[in-house]
C-alpha cells in the first residue's frame, strides 16, 4: 500500500460572517504531492488565480451576488480530508466531518451556501440534511444525446439557503447553466 501525506484543511478565504460560502465535496490531492494539515485558519481573500475551475462562475457571481464581492467569500468542503478521487472518501470520513462542518457553519454564518458537487448534493439530500428542497430538471442536448440535469435548492438546519449548482467543469449548454443559476436565485 502506498504511503500518502495528504492531510486536511478546513477553510480558505476571509471567513467574514454573512458572506457567501462556496462548498465542495472534499479537498483534492495531486499524485506525487504531499500536503501538510492546515491547523490554523488564516484570513485571506479569494482571488481569481486561487479559484481554479471556479473562475468560470465569476460572471454568474457578478450577476446574482453583486452586493457580495467575491473577495468576501470563503471556500470549504464538506469533507476536510484530501483525496485523489472522491471514491477514496468513506462514509466514516463523512461521519467524522459532519459535526465539524456543522460547527463551521455556525461560526462563519454564511449568507448563502453555493455547492458545486453533485456527490455532496446527493449525499445531503439522501441523508435528509436539506429542508424545503426544491428541484428543477433542466433538459438540453449534449451532442446527439438528450441530457437532464437536476438543479436543487433548499435550506440547511441553520436556515441558510443552499444552492446546488453544476460544477464549473460539468459539460452543459450555456442556456442550461444560465437556467440553473436563475432557478437558484429565483429569477427564472
Amino acid at each position: 500500500m502506498e504511503s500518502r501525506q495528504w492531510g486536511y484543511s478546513l477553510i480558505t478565504g476571509p471567513c467574514i460572517p454573512y458572506a457567501p460560502l462556496l462548498v465542495g465535496f472534499n479537498w483534492g490531492a495531486r499524485v506525487g504531492e504531499e500536503y501538510s494539515s492546515r491547523e490554523t485558519i488564516e484570513e485571506t481573500s479569494l482571488k481569481n488565480e486561487d479559484l481554479g475551475s471556479l473562475i468560470r462562475v465569476v460572471p454568474y457571481w457578478e450577476k446574482y451576488l453583486p452586493e457580495h464581492v467575491l473577495a468576501h467569500a470563503s471556500q470549504t468542503n464538506y469533507c476536510f480530508f484530501r483525496s485523489k478521487n472522491e471514491s477514496q472518501i468513506s462514509e466514516r470520513d463523512l461521519a467524522l466531518c459532519r459535526p465539524i462542518f456543522n460547527r463551521l457553519l455556525e461560526i462563519v454564518k454564511p449568507s448563502i451556501v453555493l455547492c458545486f458537487s453533485s456527490k455532496l448534493r446527493d449525499y445531503m439530500v439522501s441523508t435528509d440534511k436539506i429542508k424545503r428542497l426544491e428541484k428543477k430538471p433542466l433538459e438540453y442536448k449534449r451532442g446527439q444525446s438528450q441530457v437532464t440535469y437536476l438543479v436543487m435548492k433548499g435550506e440547511l438546519a441553520t436556515g441558510v439557503t443552499i444552492a446546488f449548482l453544476p460544477h464549473p467543469m460539468y459539460r452543459m449548454t450555456t442556456a442550461a447553466r444560465d437556467a440553473a443559476w436563475a432557478f437558484c436565485f429565483d429569477k427564472g
